[in-house]
């Protein structure tokens, strides 16, 4: 018998990473689907888990960030974001997230998020930690973005 999700969101796969979550009610516009402005938070959060659980904790700002919607989503709906590495540069890290719903894995949405190294007090970039960089890209080279190769 399948469990129903309780928590909102939580971790439902470290290898390959895959956030499960539940779209609340209180996340949804006048229309009745979940506000756009809300995506974002759902892509941040999934990259907040990723690097917390598969970066040792990591933590740095975001540079950048773009979404494609492919559908609504509707209240207690409930979508898988599965987080990828798509580039490790030299203080910046590209993830790529695909929300997907449904036994037939519908696309909801397809997210990128581009986190950049500073030094906190002089607010420059600064090189990846060299132990976060090798994370980052055996994880890239063992579960690529869709339409990336393993090498």
């Amino acid at each position: 018998m399948a469990r129903k999700l309780i928590a909102t969101e939580y971790v439902a796969s470290v290898k390959p990473f895959v956030v499960r979550r539940r779209a609340r009610w209180s996340e949804c516009d006048p229309a009745g689907v979940v506000f756009a402005g809300n995506f974002s938070l759902y892509l941040h959060n999934a990259v907040s888990l990723f690097r917390a659980e598969v970066l040792a904790g990591f933590t740095a700002p975001t540079k950048s960030l773009s979404l494609v919607f492919h559908r609504a989503l509707w209240p207690d709906e409930e979508f898988d974001m599965a987080v990828h590495v798509a580039e490790v540069r030299n203080s910046t890290i590209e993830f790529r997230v695909i929300a997907t719903t449904g036994k037939k894995r519908e696309r909801v949405f397809d997210g990128t998020v581009t986190t950049i190294c500073i030094a906190r007090h002089e607010r420059k970039a600064v090189r990846l930690p060299p132990r976060v960089r090798k994370l980052a890209q055996e994880y890239a080279q063992r579960w690529p973005a869709p339409g990336q190769s393993r090498g």
